[in-house]
């Protein structure tokens, strides 16, 4: 079950998005990424290395075995999921493949807390997969590779990762807004590119960022000290304060209503900043309370048992050294 604590541990991305990023990769290598400067070297793997590390989920486990909250309470709300139903049979078909994923996802956590076998082989019978957007695909990539100690793959994943999560532009050429749904003042950091569509497509791109930093953080790079970093925070800190009810400005989507359903998306990168790093990130603070008190289960696609995770868990800072990392050039995409 040593292989399988890492394969397990890569499933919120792990899916037949793995073919999609592939042919992603493969057809962007044609292409000289001009827009990002970024260096990623990695020796030998660390497992389980995909957004979860073995001391984060011996941090849980001791938590849950002290029945300290909030890991307790998330504890049970996961293993009372209906998808962890150990009766419950794979049924890969469109939306029902991301439910799969994500059984397959928490039935690994129960393994690595409890230890029950029956889980372990639970996730292997669950193991399919969902295709979505292009930072999901990188970070399923990201973390394929890791499953599978590829060097090459994982660098080449991680370069693209980070050309694409560059800073927001400072001003609106010809050609931008439409991308930027009419948006044109980017004044304020913190807006991305889905922000004025809505919020749940924007927590898609943070969720990822999240998910992608946490794993390159297990393998020795701190990407929540770049400029990747940087954006991450100011657009958690951003989503937040609106999600939360603040009155929406007139240079924000002007003449049109926010869409404020930002999903439980936060705990990851809240962790990271303000727990680990000591920032003030109040609005995150607040929505991520909000989020446990409300046992607010993630988004149904690859976001899954966070607060469980990596609410206050100091594990995959400690013992990381912090590598050397240039800064990303600026694009567009998020």
């Amino acid at each position: 079950m040593v292989q399988l604590s890492s394969f397990l541990l890569a499933l919120p991305a792990l899916s037949s998005v793995a073919s999609a990023s592939h042919q992603f990769l493969r057809s962007s290598d044609s292409k000289a990424d001009d827009n990002s400067t970024s260096t990623t070297s990695v020796s030998n793997f660390n497992h389980p290395g995909v957004f979860v590390s073995q001391s984060q989920l011996d941090f849980v486990k001791e938590k849950v075995n002290a029945k300290e909250q909030p890991w307790a309470k998330a504890f049970d709300n996961m293993m009372s999921n209906n998808l962890l139903d150990l009766s419950r049979d794979p049924s890969p078909r469109f939306i029902n493949e991301r439910e799969d994923a994500i059984a397959a996802y928490g039935h690994a956590l129960a393994y690595g807390i409890t230890g029950d076998e029956k889980h372990a082989k639970k996730a292997e019978l669950e193991m399919i997969g969902l295709e979505t957007g292009i930072l999901v695909m990188l970070e399923s990539a990201i973390g394929i590779s890791v499953l599978l100690d590829d060097k090459e793959t994982y660098e080449s994943a991680m370069e693209k990762f980070k050309g694409r999560v560059a800073r927001k532009p400072r001003n609106a050429p010809p050609g931008i807004v439409g991308f930027w749904h009419d948006q044109s003042d980017f004044k304020v950091d913190g807006i991305a590119q889905e922000t004025c569509r809505d919020f749940v497509h924007t927590g898609y791109g943070l969720a990822s960022i999240s998910h992608v930093a946490e794993t390159a953080l297990i393998q020795g790079e701190n990407l929540y000290e770049t400029e990747i970093g940087d954006r991450l925070r100011a657009g958690l800190e951003f989503h937040s304060e609106y999600q939360l009810g603040a009155d929406q400005p007139s240079f924000l989507c002007p003449g049109n209503e926010l869409v404020r359903n930002l999903e439980a998306v936060t705990e990851p990168g809240f962790n990271a900043f303000s727990t680990q790093m000591g920032h003030s990130m109040p609005n995150t603070k607040k929505l991520t309370e909000k989020f446990r008190k409300e046992n607010a289960f993630g988004n149904q696609l690859f976001v899954a048992f966070e607060t469980l995770t990596h609410a206050g868990n100091p594990a995959a800072f400690s013992g990381n050294s912090t590598l050397s990392v240039d800064e990303p050039s600026c694009q567009l995409d998020f």
